[in-house]
């Protein structure tokens, strides 16, 4: 718990409500299983549109990791950086992300 809390990936009010956090916990711990193994396996890259949001304030995950993500893509990956993001930045900027994600979906319709 005290690693998801560094990233900021729990809103203050939910680390003290224990019960719920150990309902979510196994999930929690799923997903993380997933990164850790399926760096090693072995993969087509995808030919699909891709746009990456980024926290510029990253501090799990520098901009030289964003880049080693594009060797799952064989196209061209849309980076789009948000301002003042940390890792986990979607409920802080959810507005900020609303809009791109709009923009994406009006392009993608036109």
């Amino acid at each position: 718990m005290n690693h998801l809390i560094s990233y900021d990936g729990i809103p203050e009010e939910l680390i003290h409500e224990k019960s719920l956090l150990e309902y979510f916990l196994p999930v929690i711990r799923a997903d993380f299983r997933v990164l850790e193994t399926s760096s090693n396996l072995d993969f087509k890259p995808l030919h699909i549109p891709v746009s990456f949001f980024w926290g510029e304030n990253d501090k799990v995950v520098p901009m030289d990791s964003v880049i080693l993500w594009m060797k799952y893509f064989s196209n061209e990956i849309k980076l789009i950086p948000i301002e003042g993001g940390s890792h986990m930045f979607i409920s802080a900027k959810a507005k900020v992300v609303a809009e791109h994600l709009g923009d994406i979906l009006l392009r993608q319709t036109v």
